[in-house]
């Protein structure tokens, strides 16, 4: 039988008033064959293992905005790349390489008539 999953915010916080009302109110007693200290103890390493996450997430976070960041610099470089390649006299726009850089070579571009006009309604405005 699997155990029921419960959210993290809303127990973690809830646990914490459970402990709260029990070391006000009957702080010797005993529930569930656990002892308030063994309950403070659990939660105690809850909130170290929840601080943990939240560290690692937010280095997540700060690593994931490093690498957007690098990803948008070489990108912008990539773009020095593809047009030095078009210009490039041993390579220019109807080389492998060119094509390989996942642009379409010059010769292989469809060339035709353009966009079709809209039809006009007779009074020089689209109908």
């Amino acid at each position: 039988m699997t155990r029921k999953k419960y959210p993290p915010g809303e127990s973690i916080e809830q646990l914490h008033r459970i402990c709260d009302a029990w070391r006000r109110h009957a702080p010797d007693a005993k529930y569930g064959n656990k002892t308030l200290a063994e309950m403070q103890a659990g939660i105690t390493s809850i909130d170290q293992k929840q601080n943990r996450i939240e560290d690692l997430e937010s280095k997540a976070n700060a690593m994931r905005i490093e690498r957007d960041d690098d990803i948008a610099d070489w990108m912008e470089f990539g773009k020095f790349i593809r047009f030095g390649v078009a210009a490039d006299p041993a390579f220019g726009e109807n080389s492998a390489f060119y094509e390989d850089l996942g642009l379409i070579r010059a010769s292989e571009r469809k060339i035709g008539k353009g966009r079709p006009k809209k039809p006009t309604d007779g009074n020089g405005g689209a109908s």
